[in-house]
């Protein structure tokens, strides 16, 4: 009789970890250069300390830890001493090859500014942006995009790493639902979609729509608080297999944002929980490269400047396969990155998108549709 595998312990985030840099890809670089070109760095350097640093603190300038960091994600460099070696060997990215410690390195991500590498995501996003993204962007979202000027998904996440060594989050409350914060947004012309909190006071005010399977209303809450929530919400119930979801939005016109909509949204909260399984597990941000809350803030930066790059690189594959870009797998597109470039060794393959598009089904790149998915669009 076989015995039975003991079940796997401890934090999913810290394990798999790569040992060997993955192959630079030239293609990837100058996506890369192209939103942070060096002489981009330039104003910036109005920012550094006027104090005289020694000798190895002026070889490691803003752009050349720019060029350290981003790789260090890019290439999934396991740690400080190897992008050390590698920087010696061979350069990285713009900056040429270069002997400096790996001592040097980890005092530069202590000391470096954060409020510099916080501009450059900005202007990186900002370059993101003016890229057309619609053809990605699936038709039923097309009056949601005309309507809202943007669309921002925000969630509470802990790097276990980070708790550990820095000893920081573990009381803080992550929750999102104060009623203070609702009128914020109300009395601000901003608009905001979450979900009711158990045990939550409300009257209804107005039923919009009493359906067997959903309910639109609008609701007062805070009943029995002395400070109840000042404006009214709208509240959309939908009932999903046996279990009821309860959506909260402040957007009470069902002409500018429909119950269908408003679910679709609250379900889109798990592309939160896919960036930090992305960023957390496949690019390396569960493992902190130092104790220090200033090069976690840097690795951080690091980590999503180079997410944006990666998930551009989705929307022009979902794009030349004509698919939205929900069903390309950021994962499996990463993971072929590395066929890709081997490809580029042999001289089989010169494009990136061309190559992965060609054999999107032998690297899985476009996302199975679930079991249940597939039966109700069937019964439509």
């Amino acid at each position: 009789m076989a015995r039975k595998r003991p079940a796997r312990t401890g934090n999913p985030d810290l394990r798999q970890q790569k040992q060997v840099p993955m192959p630079p890809i030239e293609e990837i670089e100058q996506k890369i250069y192209s939103l942070l070109s060096p002489l981009n760095f330039k104003p910036l350097k109005l920012y550094e300390t006027e104090e005289k640093k020694p000798f190895r603190d002026r070889i490691l300038t803003l752009s050349v830890m720019m060029a350290l960091v981003v790789s260090l994600v890019y290439r999934q460099i396991p740690g400080l001493r190897e992008v050390q070696r590698v920087l010696c060997e061979e350069g990285l990215l713009w900056a040429g090859r270069i002997e400096v410690s790996a001592q040097a390195v980890s005092k530069r991500l202590r000391t470096l500014p954060i409020e510099l590498f916080a501009q450059i995501f900005e202007q990186v996003m900002e370059r993101m942006n003016v890229k057309p993204q619609n053809q990605a962007v699936p038709e039923n979202w097309q009056p949601v995009c005309a309507k809202f000027t943007a669309i921002w998904i925000t969630d509470g996440s802990t790097l276990e790493a980070l708790r550990r060594k820095l000893k920081v989050l573990q009381e803080q409350d992550l929750g999102f639902f104060k009623f203070p914060w609702f009128d914020a947004f109300t009395e601000a012309d901003k608009f905001f979609l979450t979900r009711l909190r158990e045990k939550t006071s409300y009257k209804v005010i107005r039923c919009l729509t009493n359906a067997p399977f959903y309910r639109d209303e609008i609701i007062s809450m805070g009943e029995y608080r002395s400070n109840p929530c000042q404006h009214q919400v709208r509240l959309v119930s939908v009932l999903w297999g046996s279990t009821w979801y309860y959506y909260l939005t402040n957007v009470l016109d069902p002409q500018m944002l429909s119950a269908h909509l408003v679910c679709e949204l609250g379900s889109r909260r798990w592309r939160v929980e896919d960036a930090f399984l992305l960023t957390k597990r496949l690019l390396g941000l569960a493992y902190i490269w130092v104790g220090d809350n200033n090069g976690v803030q840097i690795q951080i930066f690091a980590t999503w400047i180079f997410y944006a790059v990666l998930n551009q690189l989705c929307i022009d594959i979902a794009i030349a396969l004509n698919q939205p870009l929900d069903r390309i797998s950021t994962e499996m597109v990463f993971r072929a990155l590395y066929h890709f470039s081997q490809a580029v060794l042999r001289g089989d393959a010169h494009e990136a998108v061309p190559y992965l598009v060609e054999r999107q089904k032998l690297f899985g790149l476009v996302k199975a549709g679930r079991k249940r998915h597939r039966e109700i669009s069937m019964s439509q």
